[in-house]
């Protein structure tokens, strides 16, 4: 984390209560952006680079003396280049505008804050929520899903901490009972259809896969509204047609292309579910760039063909090795694109002035995935609880959220009702979203 660098952006903001002619006053004397650029940044909602380069305590320095005029900044990772401390006016693509009466203010002594987060679990105490539950689910014939799913997520939520607060999980096993007999009920559906008919069962299918990028929008509101830290809810305000974008159109393109627009894909993905996303009323902020994650293709691509070379070459000494090969691509790439795509994810949001920082390392999540992944096979499955908490206390140990603002501030806002059908029309076939 130390040898990251960062920009400040300036987005045309200015903090209510603050004196707008000063605040542009301090934004000309302290940067090279003449007037007549500020007023075309406010007015054409343009981004400004004012530096970039800066270490973290650099960054919190600047954004303080830059608050302290009344002037909002923003903080974004430097995606390369040595440290450049001079002033900069150089514009970047504009993010979505997000009025200053709706995000948080910097708290009174603007001084940089880091806020922790822990996983307390134990595999123990899960296996036996985690055995009881299958039990039941077994005997009940899938009725009694809804109540261990709440139980599980509520053990879950309840020992993942972020500065010594647990977070909440607040639906209700009959939210998510009438949704699943919903879902249950058009897959039974779907097995009559394709037990009578092939060819009708499949268009009904096809359907219900069009119905997807729905569900899944669906899915992440009920998720996030039933969330909570602090008694402040979370929310999700995505639209069905974005959804539909993100989720079937480009995946499609993705396809039609021979992969080339999947790495953009995955851009707008992780985009409209982090800008989506609030926290009370304040409203989560994505900064990621579609080339970063081309980055991650390219990497990926290149880390592939090294291993298929070296398993090739070393297959002409031991032949098994060769058959090896396909498979470590698999494991590997596969870690590898995990990894940096939740790095990713993070690394570009922030709630505010409030940012996340995702350190998981590649080596280290393969290691925990394979040791698993072995115990688990052998022990038939029984291990999995232990897995589990094993991933979930690693995830946590690498994620941090530092910066001027402090969370008490955060109001909760008025959220709205949304049942649970396109959650478990999702979980029914196989389709799982979110952080």
């Amino acid at each position: 984390m130390s040898d990251k660098t960062y920009r400040l952006l300036f987005w045309g903001e200015i903090l209510e209560g603050f004196d707008e002619k000063r605040a542009w006053n301090e934004l000309t004397r302290s940067t090279k952006i003449t007037p007549e650029r500020l007023n075309a940044i406010r007015e054409r909602g343009k981004t400004a680079v004012l530096f970039k380069g800066l270490s973290v305590r650099q960054a919190f320095e600047l954004q303080e003396k830059f608050a302290a005029a009344g002037v909002k900044t923003h903080l974004k990772e430097d995606p390369e280049g040595p440290p450049d401390l001079s002033p900069l006016a150089e514009e970047d693509a504009p993010p979505p505008r997000v009025p200053v009466s709706a995000t948080a203010k910097p708290s009174g002594s603007l001084h940089p804050q880091e806020h922790s987060f822990n996983f307390t679990g134990e595999g123990g105490e899960y296996f036996r929520i985690w055995i009881v539950n299958l039990l039941l689910t077994i005997l009940t014939l899938g009725i009694y899903g809804p109540w261990a799913k709440v139980r599980n997520k509520r053990y879950l939520y309840g020992n993942s901490f972020l500065d010594d607060i647990s977070f909440q999980y607040l639906a209700k096993p009959l939210q998510l009972l009438k949704g699943r007999l919903i879902a249950l009920g058009l897959f039974a559906v779907f097995l009559t259809l394709q037990f009578i008919h092939p060819i009708i069962g499949s268009a009904f299918m096809f359907l219900l896969m069009l119905g997807m990028p729905w569900a899944i929008n669906r899915s992440l509101a009920f998720n996030a509204r039933n969330s909570a830290y602090r008694n402040v809810r979370f929310d999700f305000r995505g639209r069905t047609g974005e959804a539909y974008w993100v989720f079937l159109v480009w995946p499609v393109l993705g396809s039609l292309s021979f992969g080339l627009a999947w790495p953009y894909a995955f851009y707008k993905q992780q985009r409209f579910y982090a800008a989506n996303s609030y926290f009370g009323t304040t409203p989560f902020e994505f900064n990621g760039e579609a080339l970063s994650y081309y980055k991650i293709a390219g990497l990926g691509i290149l880390l592939a063909i090294a291993i298929l070379v070296v398993s090739s070459l070393l297959g002409n000494l031991f032949l098994p090795l060769a058959f090896i090969g396909p498979f470590l691509t698999f494991v590997l790439v596969g870690a590898f694109f995990t990894v940096q795509m939740s790095n990713q994810l993070f690394n570009s949001t922030n709630l505010a002035d409030l940012y996340f920082s995702s350190t998981l390392e590649t080596p280290a999540y393969l290691g925990i995935y394979a040791v698993n992944t072995l115990l688990i096979v052998l022990t038939l499955g029984l291990y999995y609880p232990w897995a589990k908490i094993r991933l979930m206390k690693y995830r946590a140990s690498c994620l941090s959220l530092a910066g001027l603002s402090n969370l008490d501030h955060f109001l909760a806002g008025v959220q709205k009702q949304v049942g649970a059908t396109g959650q478990e029309i999702a979980e029914v076939f196989d389709v799982e979203f979110g952080l």
